[in-house]
């Protein structure tokens, strides 16, 4: 994949969400094994190759459970416990050294780390660069920077959690598909979204005829 990954390594942080209920899952998905590694480890170790910091941010049980000794990234723990994916962002804002996380759902197994640096370029001046694809924004695998903390504090303490709930408050960037796939032409991979038992077997099927995780 092409893309510009300049100033990842200092200026973004990398930040793996895992944790929700994985009801259609049955299990964690951050556990589930691909060729012979959990994904989790998957994830991390692909961050380690275009960032310096890298979070994983869940809740306790989450953390805890049969997490490798030597993952090589920092666990945070939510300071919103049990408020979805946004808490999970707000906990790797104020936690980072960086002042940008590229927010990752750990259930985007072939997740682009790499494409950090273009969207940081495509929304300079922006709270949130948020990818669109197939007409709709990827808020799990967008750039946030610091500035965004205030108002998903306030969120985070009202009755509603969703990230999107944020963007009317935020200078928010989107970044539409046909921009996005003169670069990356394949988004399909990208986004593809680990939620039941048939997208796991579609995956491992995948990687059993040769696909490569990136």
């Amino acid at each position: 994949m092409s893309g510009n990954n300049q100033g990842t390594s200092g200026q973004i942080a990398g930040a793996i969400l895992v944790g929700g209920r994985s009801s259609r899952m049955g299990q964690p998905k951050h556990l589930l094994q691909v060729q012979g590694a959990s994904l989790l480890e998957l994830l991390v170790a692909r961050f380690r190759r275009y960032f310096g910091e890298v979070l994983v941010v869940g809740s306790s049980a989450d953390l805890s459970a049969d997490l490798s000794a030597d993952l090589n990234a920092t666990l945070l723990q939510d300071c919103f416990p049990g408020r979805g994916p946004l808490a999970g962002i707000q906990a790797a804002l104020a936690a980072a050294r960086a002042g940008a996380v590229l927010a990752v759902g750990c259930d985007m197994p072939l997740a682009a780390p790499e494409m950090a640096g273009f969207l940081d370029a495509q929304g300079a001046s922006a709270d949130v660069v948020v990818p669109v694809y197939r007409g709709k924004p990827e808020p799990l695998h967008a750039l946030y920077r610091r500035s965004c903390l205030p108002v998903m504090e306030r969120v985070l303490s009202g009755p509603s959690w969703s990230i999107l709930d944020c963007f009317p408050s935020l200078r928010v960037q989107e970044v539409p598909e046909e921009v996005l796939s003169r670069h990356y032409p394949s988004l399909e991979r990208i986004f593809f979204n680990l939620n039941t038992p048939a997208d796991y077997r579609r995956l491992s099927d995948a990687l059993g005829r040769g696909l490569k995780l990136p």
